[in-house]
């Protein structure tokens, strides 16, 4: 049976943790996916593919041209290759 600690414990300390444990992470994975987009950019590429990895906080950042892109959508498949950023 759980004490009125053990309860308020669980409502004030571990949920909220757990909460901003969640945003953190899909935070971090928005922001690198917005870096990625703004450094392509910047280096003239069509597109980008941001990959986040598991595990880590790091990810993989590929830029496309224009080229790259439409033979993956010819072949009916997401870019492969491009240059790596990050």
């Amino acid at each position: 049976m759980l004490t009125k600690l053990d309860l308020a414990l669980a409502k004030w300390v571990f949920l909220p943790l757990f909460c901003l444990g969640t945003v953190f992470l899909i935070a971090n994975v928005w922001f690198r996916d917005a870096r990625c987009a703004r450094l392509c950019a910047e280096k003239g590429f069509y597109s980008h593919t941001y990959t986040p990895r598991r595990y880590r906080l790091a990810g993989e950042c590929y830029c496309h041209t224009q080229e790259e892109i439409r033979e993956s959508k010819a072949k009916n498949r997401p870019p492969t290759g491009g240059a790596r950023i990050f």
